[in-house]
């Protein structure tokens, strides 16, 4: 992504998190990246082509997010439901800190918005299995759907930052937040699952 478009997709973020979806406007994302009137509508012709930006960078922030997330796990912990537990509550605790706390708000803004825009859905797929294979090596063997325990946990955590930022709860604790992942134990084993 460019440095104009990279521009346009943070104003998009930042809007959407303080105001959001309805807010993206041409006018108000240009006046809120500070460029000229006209830019984001030179890039961006319709409203989906504003979205798909906007995705595209909030995807490459929480795609770098979850790598760094990964390789700060030691290699002989990869395997560890606690530790997979522990990495994933952290970054759950850092994306619904008070700084970070608007783009989760627009991540969740924006994924309801390409709910009900089929030209996206491919996308968010596309961006779900990549995020999904990011994470696999925190995920042991994967279950019988080919989910591994990471990948799950995340999922489950996009459910308990729903809830937080809905309610305007305060971020909960890592420890909090590892309690609950754990309720996911170890993943399958070929033989449970076979039996």
């Amino acid at each position: 992504m460019d440095e104009r478009r990279r521009l346009i997709a943070d104003a998009c973020l930042a809007l959407v998190g303080a105001h959001g979806v309805r807010a993206l406007t041409h006018h108000r994302i240009d006046d809120q990246a500070g460029i000229a009137r006209g830019s984001t509508s030179y890039y961006c012709r319709r409203r989906v082509d504003i979205l798909r930006l906007a995705l595209e960078r909030l995807y490459a922030l929480d795609l770098a997010d979850i790598e760094a997330m990964v390789a700060a796990v030691p290699d002989s912990l990869r395997d560890d439901p606690a530790a997979t537990a522990e990495a994933v509550a952290g970054l759950v605790v850092h994306w619904l800190e008070d700084e970070h706390r608007p783009r989760s708000i627009a991540r969740i803004e924006l994924f309801m918005a390409a709910s009900h825009e089929p030209d996206l859905q491919p996308l968010i797929g596309r961006q779900f299995a990549t995020i999904a294979q990011a994470v696999q090596p925190l995920g042991g063997r994967p279950a019988t759907d080919g989910l591994g325990r990471a990948a799950a946990a995340f999922m489950l955590s996009e459910g308990l930052m729903l809830n937080v930022l809905r309610q305007g709860l305060p971020a909960p604790s890592r420890q909090q937040v590892a309690d609950l992942l754990s309720l996911l134990g170890p993943p399958m084993t070929a033989d449970v699952a076979e039996g």
